[in-house]
């Protein structure tokens, strides 16, 4: 089942965001305001943070335990695309374009995360800024070639990911 909740003090969300790749190096104030926008939540191994099809509304980072990235294939199953981990986030596609999900968040491994909303990072953001339109553009584009590549591989490349487990980071 998935909780929000305030287990953290913000000094704590915000070194646990230095560590984290997107905020490395950002000032002090700069963290303490998205820290103020963020939610907590903590879920259980088999629950789903959201499907494929979704309307994407947050983006997540791991702060602890493990989600699969996942995408139905064709003549049924699923393939494992991703696994993140502590520091990493996904959804982040979410936060600049209206698409739905393109696959699903399964928690692996008891896990919590931080969340941003669409409207806190568009506030973040200043509003409708040129850089934001850049960034939903590129989104876009991203977007258009995941598709085009996940359709286009064998569906060998699946299995022997399946036979030899996660790729290595």
């Amino acid at each position: 089942m998935i909780t929000e909740h305030e287990d953290r003090s913000p000094d704590e969300v915000v070194e646990t965001l230095r560590r984290v790749g997107l905020f490395k190096g950002l000032p002090a104030d700069e963290l303490e305001t998205v820290v103020g926008l963020m939610k907590e939540i903590g879920a259980s191994p088999g629950d789903l943070l959201f499907e494929a099809g979704d309307q994407g509304d947050k983006f997540y980072i791991v702060t602890e335990g493990a989600v699969e990235i996942l995408k139905q294939v064709p003549g049924g199953g699923e393939e494992r695309l991703a696994v993140r981990r502590v520091g990493d986030v996904f959804g982040e596609m979410a936060l600049l374009n209206d698409a739905p999900r393109f696959a699903t968040a399964r928690v692996a491994e008891e896990c919590e995360c931080l969340t941003l909303s669409r409207r806190d990072f568009e506030k973040l953001m200043g509003g409708d800024s040129l850089a934001l339109r850049m960034m939903r553009i590129l989104s876009q584009a991203l977007r258009a070639l995941g598709v085009r590549f996940v359709a286009s591989r064998p569906r060998s490349w699946s299995r022997l990911r399946s036979r030899s487990g996660p790729s290595p980071r």
